[in-house]
């Protein structure tokens, strides 16, 4: 399962109660994908402050996607390490 899969059939927003659209998973991914091609983030299993530091320093409009971007991430790469185990 991709990053984009998992936020439109497992992830549930916190705000929406819902999945979020394919639109919306979709500009997560493309977060996710510049994240890596600026090699601000690099797979790590935690947001760092160092990480932070660098995305409102980058990102100076709307940081605050991209920290979620990272969270949503994290949280699909554990729920996909759980259900390898199973």
């Amino acid at each position: 399962m991709d990053f984009e899969t998992f936020l439109t059939t497992v992830f549930i927003s916190t705000t929406t109660k819902g999945h979020l659209s394919a639109r919306s998973a979709r500009q997560y991914k493309d977060r996710l994908n510049s994240l890596k091609e600026k090699q601000i983030y690099n797979n790590e299993n935690v947001i760092s402050s160092a990480i932070i530091t660098k995305i409102y320093s980058e990102y100076i409009g709307d940081p605050g996607h991209y920290v979620t971007t990272l969270r949503h991430y994290i949280e699909y790469k554990e729920y996909l390490n759980k259900n390898s185990q199973n």
